[in-house]
Parts: structure tokens; C-alpha cells; sequence
């Protein structure tokens, strides 16, 4: 049957989508059921007007009125455009359903090494049409370092990389977990069609162990880890100039960003001979001991009746005590000298020299508030020497941290 301006008439369908259970039995009322002849009549054909009642599903049917195919009273030509959009949408559906099909694929394919190799799935929303790669041939890498994993992989896909060419692999880095700390190829690289990717994603990571090491030891191990250095040096007189003394924060503590290494530094010195002394016998000079010449030194006459000495005030800030010991090579020859070197009325070092000997003397001085050398000719009085045996303490310095002899030569200044 066709209208009379050639197109098909509009049929109404009655659907019932009542979802009450005591509703899906009973039978419908002539009310509802009820179709308008009119609008499914044939203008050209009056008489054969036919009214419509959908009729009530037997009991059991499955789905009620909801699943109840509608009845109409229209002509089978009628029926062919429904079949046909009814075609349609099943089709449309059916494409729909690819597509999320594909890209679940392509979000499984995408997996992440881990470790020992083993790998972990990784969920990354991509387009379906992005699985495989598109001609990478002279295109650059992108800059991904800084960006999360997943924002790290859809750039990578959005420049052509197939998902299975991406690998990730897990480090333990300072900062923030789940983050690009590293890439292959690097940024700006010009990719080939068939250029894999390798990203190091950051997991958490504690400080190591570094105390005891070497200060470049020590930072390459920290840069490894991606950490901020700063550096705190300290002079300590018993550890080696440039070991790592301390960490901050400590070994096994979380890396969150950046580590304070403690190092020993190299010391500072000033010799005695520039400070004031508390007291002092000898004069300032230069002196030859064993046919080597020393500036800076303390030049002291020495006989057999009193001692000599120099005394001086450390403060607690020398860490030792430097000098070479000896007869001056100008002088009396024939007496030998006694030095002892006291540290607060404590003697920490004692010696006997002769014409023609020499010692060098390192003696730790640390906490110390003052330090005295005695000389004097052993033995009992006599006529030994006339005016004494010049005694030389050769370049004799104070040794310690730079903050601490700077501080030593003000108050020095200021006696």
C-alpha cells in the first residue's frame, strides 16, 4: 500500500515497556490495544478498514510485552523499509563492538619490563588506529623525560610507534614514582621505520650507603639516581682529604630529592711564627737543619741551666701540630737538645736530638687550649755551650679546618 504522494505511510508500532511483573500476564485492555483504522486504512480503498489489537503473549513467553512482537495491519510491502533499518542498526552495533574489541587488544599488547625481566601489563587509552606504527622514517624522537608513563607512551604512539616497540623498564630514581627519567633514543634522535623505544620509568629509591667513599664515588652514585648534591666540606685530621665523612639524610632513608654529603676538606694552617705567643723565648726566622733550609720557622738558644719555650693559645681550634725538629746546622755541635711538647700540661711528644738529626713531628692537637714546647741541653750544669745550642723548630704551624684557623689568627690579632 503507498500514500498518495508516492511515499510510504507512517505506520505507528505499540510497545508496552511496563517493567511490572503483574502487568506482563494480563491480557490488554481493547483501550490500549486500540489502533486508529484511519491511520493504517487505504484512502482508495474504503471498506477494508481493519483495527488492530496486539494479542497477550501465552503465559511462560519470555521478555513479556517488552519482547512481544507488535502486529500491524498494514500490507507485507510495508514491511521491507523496517527490515531494512532494523539491518542497519544491527550493523551499526556490530562495528561499534569491533572497534572496542581492537582497542582492548592494543591496550593488552602494551606490556612494561620489570626488574628480572618479568613483565606487567600496562593500561594506556589509544586510539585503535594508532596499534600499528605509521612510517617513522625521518621524524624525531620526542622529549618525554619529566612526563608520567602513561602521557609518556601516548606521546610515543601519537608519533607513530606501534605499542609493542615501547618497552618500559623500572629504576629506582629520586623524586616521584611513575615518572620518564630516562630515554632511548634520546630527544630530537632521527627515528628509522622500524626504531624501538626504550623508556626507564622511576620507582622509589632510598640513599645509599656513601660514608667512607670517595667524594667522585660518591656522586656517581648519586647521580645515577637522579639526586641534587650539595656539598658541606669539614676538616677531620684523622680521615683522608675527600672521603664522605656523613650523608644527609642518612643511608636507607627515602632519596625524595636531593642529598648534603659531608667531605673532608683539605685543612688550613698558619704558622706559629706569625701568631702572638703567650710566651715565647725564640725569635722568628729562617733556620737550616741537616742541610735543609725552612722559612717561617722559630729560631730558640738552648743550654743546660733553664728551658727555652714558646707557648701558645690553641683555643680548641688546631686539629695538630706540624714541625720539623733539629740542631740548627750553624751551631754549636757538640750537645744534644731534649724537646717536649705539651698539650694542656699533658706532654704528647719527647725527644732527644743530636747534630746532624732531624724528625718531623705531626702531634694531634684536637680540643686542645694550649700548646707549649720545652728545650733544654740534658745532664747537670756545666760550662757546655757558651751561648747556648740554637735549636730550630722548623715551619712549626698550627693545622686544622679553615673556619677554625682563621678564627685562631683573629683572636691571635687581638691579644
Amino acid at each position: 500500500m503507498t500514500r498518495e504522494d508516492g511515499e510510504d505511510p507512517v505506520v505507528p508500532l505499540i510497545v508496552d515497556f511496563s517493567s511490572d511483573p503483574t502487568e506482563r500476564d494480563q491480557e490488554p485492555t481493547a483501550e490500549a490495544g486500540r489502533v486508529d483504522a484511519a491511520e493504517v486504512s487505504d484512502p482508495t480503498d474504503a471498506g477494508t478498514t481493519e483495527a488492530v489489537r496486539p494479542e497477550p503473549s501465552p503465559p511462560g513467553s519470555r521478555g513479556g510485552r517488552l519482547g512481544r512482537m507488535v502486529r500491524r495491519a498494514v500490507p507485507d510491502s510495508l514491511a521491507a523499509p523496517e527490515a531494512r533499518r532494523r539491518l542497519r542498526l544491527v550493523g551499526l552495533v556490530s562495528v561499534v563492538v569491533a572497534l572496542v574489541g581492537v582497542g582492548g587488544i592494543a591496550g593488552w599488547a602494551l606490556h612494561d619490563t620489570v626488574g628480572d625481566g618479568a613483565t606487567r601489563p600496562v593500561v594506556v587509552n589509544v586510539r585503535s588506529s594508532s596499534v600499528d606504527a605509521v612510517n617513522l622514517g625521518g621524524r624525531a624522537m620526542p622529549s618525554i623525560v619529566g612526563l608520567s608513563e602513561q602521557d609518556s607512551v601516548a606521546a610515543l604512539v601519537g608519533v607513530g610507534f606501534a605499542v609493542d616497540r615501547i618497552t618500559l623498564r623500572r629504576v629506582p630514581a629520586a623524586g616521584p614514582t611513575g615518572v620518564v627519567v630516562g630515554q632511548e633514543p634520546s630527544a630530537g634522535s632521527s627515528l628509522r621505520d622500524r626504531s624501538r623505544a626504550v623508556l626507564r620509568v622511576s620507582t622509589a629509591a632510598t640513599v645509599p650507603n656513601l660514608v667512607g667513599k670517595s667524594e667522585a664515588d660518591a656522586r656517581t652514585a648519586l647521580a645515577e639516581l637522579g639526586a641534587r648534591i650539595l656539598r658541606r666540606p669539614v676538616y677531620e685530621a684523622a680521615a683522608a682529604e675527600g672521603d664522605v665523612l656523613a650523608t644527609d639524610p642518612v643511608a636507607g632513608a627515602p632519596l625524595l630529592d636531593g642529598v648534603t654529603i659531608t667531605v673532608a676538606a683539605s685543612p688550613s694552617s698558619v704558622f706559629l711564627a706569625s701568631l702572638d705567643a703567650v710566651s715565647n723565648d725564640c725569635s722568628s726566622g729562617s733556620g737550616s737543619i741537616d742541610g735543609k733550609a725552612f722559612t717561617d720557622s722559630l729560631v730558640c738558644s738552648v743550654d743546660e741551666s733553664t728551658e727555652t719555650v714558646v707557648d701558645f693559645a690553641a683555643n680548641r681550634l688546631v686539629s695538630r701540630l706540624d714541625a720539623t725538629l733539629g740542631l740548627s746546622d750553624t751551631g754549636e755541635t757538640g750537645f744534644p737538645v731534649l724537646v717536649r711538647v705539651f698539650a694542656d700540661d699533658r706532654v704528647v711528644d719527647e725527644r732527644t736530638l743530636s747534630f746532624g738529626q732531624s724528625v718531623d713531628v705531626a702531634v694531634l692537637m684536637g680540643g686542645v687550649l694550649r700548646v707549649r714546647i720545652e728545650m733544654i741541653v740534658p745532664g747537670e750544669p756545666t760550662d757546655c755551650c757558651g751561648d747556648g745550642v740554637e735549636f730550630v723548630l722548623g715551619s712549626a704551624r698550627f693545622v686544622g679546618g679553615p673556619d677554625g684557623i682563621e678564627a685562631l689568627v683573629v683572636a691571635s690579632e687581638d691579644q
